[in-house]
């Protein structure tokens, strides 16, 4: 579905998130991640915000996204702790982000 908003997620490798601005007030929508502990190669997707203000507009999906393919260029694997994402790999993922998600983690045919 198309977004009403130009959506640009910006990769804070600091603190392990992508953020999308969203300027004046309203707080950022972010996705959180970390590197699981003991499994470097595996990032774990543990957290999906956006503000009631800019609900509605798919930003979370435009966040989830972002996460995949950085996940998939650099060679991570994906762990999708986090509800929304978890769904989203149930329900809305291409194969190839299906494809850089934990094995244990992929949905099951």
């Amino acid at each position: 579905q198309a977004m009403s908003v130009a959506a640009r997620v910006e990769h804070i490798r600091k603190s392990m998130q992508f953020v999308i601005k969203l300027g004046g007030s309203i707080p950022n929508a972010h996705l959180d991640y970390q590197p699981v502990p003991g499994n470097e190669k595996v990032l774990d997707f543990y957290h999906t915000f956006v503000p009631s203000e800019a609900g509605g507009k798919g930003l979370a999906k435009v966040l989830v996204e972002a996460g995949f393919k950085y996940a998939g260029d650099e060679g991570f694997k994906v762990r999708p702790t986090c509800s929304y994402i978890a769904k989203f790999v149930e329900k809305g993922a291409t194969a190839e982000q299906i494809n850089v998600v934990e094995d244990e983690f992929k949905p099951k045919i």
